[in-house]
């Protein structure tokens, strides 16, 4: 399987182990949620620093348009500072 589809799948623990800090984002109603969840304790097993942090009441399609929008403009602030980058609506 194609890694950047699938990076709990798609790769093995030696390159997982290699991978930067992963700091993953789930909704309370995100189809995908617990597979964020399953990556971040694989990655947490192996060795490398990964954190989950998951919004309720929250659908993965509405995540930024919730009515708490200040509060998911403030998350993905918080992301992308990372990178030195930031959004203003």
């Amino acid at each position: 399987m194609d890694p950047l589809f699938s990076p709990l799948t798609g790769l093995n623990d030696t390159e997982l182990a290699i991978l930067p800090p992963v700091y993953a984002i789930g909704a309370s109603r995100d189809p995908l949620r617990d597979d964020a969840k399953i990556l971040v304790a694989r990655l947490r097993k192996i060795g490398n620093s990964a954190s989950y942090e998951e919004f309720d009441h929250c659908h993965v399609s509405f995540f930024f348009k919730s009515t708490g929008i200040q509060k998911s403009i403030d998350s993905f602030n918080f992301l992308v500072g990372l990178f030195d980058t930031k959004i203003i609506l």
